[in-house]
């Protein structure tokens, strides 16, 4: 989602890859009024437990795919603007649009969440008061600024050249699922799943997987692994990845026939790791063998990404109040919330990046 200052020759696997992850964020967010047990601004009378496998899913991988492919175009965009022009791009590119979406965007979004009050007053009363403030999902963002702002730092009073390594091998890649999910136990005993500390900022179930994803992101982007990764083993973890997905949905399908509770954290720790492992070294080959390429829709679904993010929460709020007393099946309704949240701010931010000014931030 960052500014990417290096050839975009042979990377159209990761701008079509981005389409993909975004489109999933807006499905993710799409379901949240309509799924048992989540809590949201809006919520639908008629909730289901069916879309509960997609939410878990999602969860265990999508964003810490994000922090991957982030980490990777931070190596050269560092090498082409050095210390200072870096920062600076990471404060147009992330910061600026972070504060205006949460000065602005979330307001506007929240405020549907709250009937007979006037914006005016819910923005000078509620929101900066505290009542409804928070960061919403620009909690990304602001994390990936925060990880940039350290790596420019780092790389300021770090001058010995890297060492050439080798893309990693099965053995290294289990390595590092097993160190993820040591990790997220041990931050687990302190804050469980769905903890998230000032305002929505920062949810530590969660940072180990963003950070370790990152820190793989920058050397693979150092030493070009996504694309020296061997075929095979790419597909032989995203096989497992499939395993371990339909493992998921068959001891969903279990204990809900069994009426047994879903969800219990270290045996989703332990999955989430292997999952979340698999998941993003298996999509990285699979793009990159069979969708390296593009046209005219997927630039603009490519360009529209980063912009689709910071504006769709708005459109989903907007959805999930026109909808809500609407009679029609549960599915029903989330599928025409996606579908109008995904063409609506595709349309949205299509047109705002016609503006030269506005195409600098988005």
């Amino acid at each position: 989602m960052p500014d990417q200052a290096m050839p975009r020759k042979q990377l159209y696997y990761l701008d079509n890859l981005k389409v993909l992850l975004i489109m999933l964020v807006v499905m993710h967010h799409s379901a949240e009024a309509y799924t048992a047990g989540q809590s949201w601004g809006i919520v639908s009378p008629e909730r289901t437990a069916l879309l509960q496998p997609l939410m878990g899913i999602n969860s265990s991988f999508f964003m810490g795919l994000f922090f991957l492919i982030s980490g990777y175009f931070v190596p050269k965009s560092y090498a082409s603007y050095g210390t200072g022009l870096f920062l600076w791009k990471k404060i147009q590119r992330l910061l600026i649009p972070a504060l205006f979406v949460v000065a602005v965007v979330l307001p506007l979004s929240f405020w549907l969440c709250a009937p007979g009050a006037g914006f005016w007053r819910f923005y000078l009363q509620d929101w900066w008061s505290g009542k409804y403030f928070n960061f919403g999902h620009m909690w990304f963002v602001l994390d990936l600024f925060f990880y940039c702002l350290v790596y420019g730092l780092l790389m300021a009073v770090r001058r010995r050249p890297a060492t050439a390594l080798r893309p990693p091998g099965h053995a290294a890649i289990l390595l590092f699922a097993v160190l993820l999910g040591i990790a997220t136990t041990a931050v687990n005993a302190i804050w469980p799943i769905n903890t998230w500390l000032c305002f929505h900022l920062i949810e530590p179930y969660h940072a180990p997987q963003y950070i370790f994803l990152f820190a793989v992101g920058i050397a693979a982007g150092k030493h070009q692994w996504f694309q020296a990764m061997p075929s095979r083993l790419g597909y032989i973890w995203f096989g497992a990845a499939v395993f371990f997905m339909a493992l998921f949905v068959a001891y969903f399908a279990v204990t809900a026939a069994m009426h047994e509770p879903f969800f219990h954290p270290v045996p989703f720790i332990w999955w989430g790791s292997f999952f979340c492992t698999a998941m993003c070294t298996g999509l990285v080959v699979v793009f990159r063998e069979q969708l390296n390429k593009t046209n005219a829709l997927l630039a603009v679904l490519s360009g529209n990404s980063y912009g689709v993010y910071l504006f769709h929460i708005f459109f989903v709020f907007l959805a999930d109040r026109m909808l809500l007393n609407w009679k029609a099946p549960v599915v029903v309704k989330f599928l025409c919330t996606f579908l109008f949240v995904a063409v609506i701010s595709n349309i949205l931010v299509w047109l705002l990046r016609m503006v030269r000014p506005v195409r600098k931030f988005i």
